[in-house]
Order: C-alpha cells, then structure tokens, then sequence
C-alpha cells in the first residue's frame, strides 16, 4: 500500500508538466522505492551532464543491470582460488632455497590481479551509462578504463525502437537490451542490459510522440 500511495503522489506531483498524463511516468516513477536506484534511476536530481541545454530535463539515467557483472565477479574469484592453492602448495612442488620470496610473490601477483579485475569491472559499470532526457539520448560506452566513447541522438532523429531480451536470465531477472535506430550519423544505438527494457521502450516511444506534438 505504502508503495502506491508514493507512486501516486509522485506522478500526481507532475502535473503541470506536459508529459505528466503519458504512460511512463506511471510506469517509471516508483524506480526510487524499488532496489535499483543505481541501474535505473528515473527524474534524478542534482546531476547533469556536458552539453545538456537549459530546459532539458533527464528523464531516466540507466546502467547494466548487476547480474551481468556476475561473470566478472566469478572470473576474480577463480583467480583468488588459483592463487591461493598455488600460494598454499608452491613449498611441495618448488624446493628451492628462496621459496618464501616465491610464495609472497604469487599472494601479491594475485592480489593484484584480483583487484584489477574488479576495479576494471566496477568503473566501467559505473561510468558505462545511457541517458535519456525530454531532448536528447545520450549513450556512453568504455571498451577499456582509458577509453571510452559518447554517442547521442536527438529524440527528433529517432526512428524506431525495439528490445530482445534473450536467455533465461534476462527473463527472470528483468533486463534486456534496447536497440534505438535513428537518421543521425549512428544509425543504430543499443542499450546493452538495462533494467526493465519494456518500459525503457514505451518511454522513448511516448516522448518522441510528445516531441512530434511539440510538448517538449
């Protein structure tokens, strides 16, 4: 009950705006008061972003859903296993004086390992984000920490919408990936493993109706 009541003042809070009666709001507005603030944060407050006009209001600011990261987390976790069972057993198969000097230099070389592969994973979940406001969709993507890549397309350039979530997965846990075809010099975005990719969907589509009217 509690989690209705909020939602309705929510949507109800926005009246005055021009989209305040499309589906989405409904639809999108109670991500505060579900557990996915991080990967799925709708009407978010006190961020911005370079280049963003004046009047441009972020409607959904999105990030791969936390499962994905479940094979980057196993990978670091059978490094760790590895490294300490060589650690552990380096003295029964290696009699050579200097075997303690090997035996901290495999702890350390897999502490290092294992904590670069979480920092790689976590900032580039982190940073790895896609966009959407009442003007614009804007796409960042990392191939590796030191590189990462901006693509945008205004709502006026889009074309059409569409999601696939495959794998079992993606069904339970509610994610899927968001394939956005615009006129622009990208011709294809894909917003890999988002959150709930039917409402992402349906929120394109209703502001791109608002942007045909000329509401926003």
């Amino acid at each position: 009950m509690p989690r209705k009541s909020s939602s309705k003042r929510r949507a109800g809070s926005r009246n005055s705006s021009p989209y305040s009666k499309k589906s989405f709001i409904a639809k999108i507005s109670d991500s505060t008061n579900r557990r996915e603030p991080a990967t799925f944060s709708a009407f978010p407050r006190g961020i911005g972003f370079s280049g963003q006009d004046v009047g441009e209001e972020i409607v959904l600011v999105l990030r791969r859903h936390p499962i994905t990261l479940f094979t980057y987390f196993t990978t670091a976790f059978t490094i760790l296993v590895v490294g300490v069972l060589a650690y552990v057993l380096a003295p029964e198969f290696f009699l050579i004086e200097n075997i303690e000097l090997l035996s901290i230099t495999i702890l350390l070389g897999t502490i290092i390992l294992v904590s670069s592969v979480i920092f790689d994973t976590f900032v580039k979940w982190f940073y790895e984000v896609s966009i959407i406001t009442t003007q614009r969709i804007v796409n960042v993507s990392f191939d590796t920490v030191a590189f990462h890549n901006v693509a945008e397309a205004q709502l006026e350039k889009v074309e059409d919408v569409y999601h696939e979530a495959p794998g079992l997965w993606s069904t339970v846990f509610d994610y899927g990936d968001v394939f956005i075809q615009t006129a622009s010099a990208q011709p294809e975005f894909k917003l890999a493993a988002v959150p709930r990719p039917r409402d992402v969907q349906d929120t394109i589509f209703d502001l791109l109706e608002l942007k045909q009217a000329g509401e926003i």
